[in-house]
């Protein structure tokens, strides 16, 4: 699976905005897209599929992937008396089964990072 999809728009590693038009350029300009630089201008350029800006290494324009995460509950259920944990996809619906489960002491809350 690639990092980088056409037709997403990511941050760079300064914090710009930047759009991704094709993802099949050739080998280590991949990625065609353009970044909105500090006039509010939209400039052409090139990243690998790493999202590498143009060849340079640790550049401020590199694109940075969205970083997912999954959200965890860490709670002592009240019949076994045991902890237990679960896992979600996202935090509105890890605090919907907080809401909803009044009855379940809640132990810890804390998101881990997706691979």
């Amino acid at each position: 699976m690639r990092k980088f999809k056409a037709g997403q728009t990511y941050k760079t590693r300064n914090g710009s905005i930047a759009r991704i038009y094709a993802t099949d350029g050739i080998q280590g300009y991949e990625i065609h897209g353009a970044i909105q630089n500090e006039k509010k201008f939209w400039d052409a350029t090139t990243w690998n599929l790493e999202g590498g800006y143009n060849g340079i290494k640790d550049s401020a324009w590199d694109l940075m992937p969205e970083i997912e995460y999954w959200y965890m509950l860490v709670y002592i259920h009240h019949t076994v008396k045991k902890e237990c944990s679960l896992l979600f996809n996202s935090d509105e619906e890890r605090q919907e089964w907080i809401d909803k489960s009044s009855t379940f002491k809640i132990v810890k809350t804390f998101e881990v990072e997706k691979p």
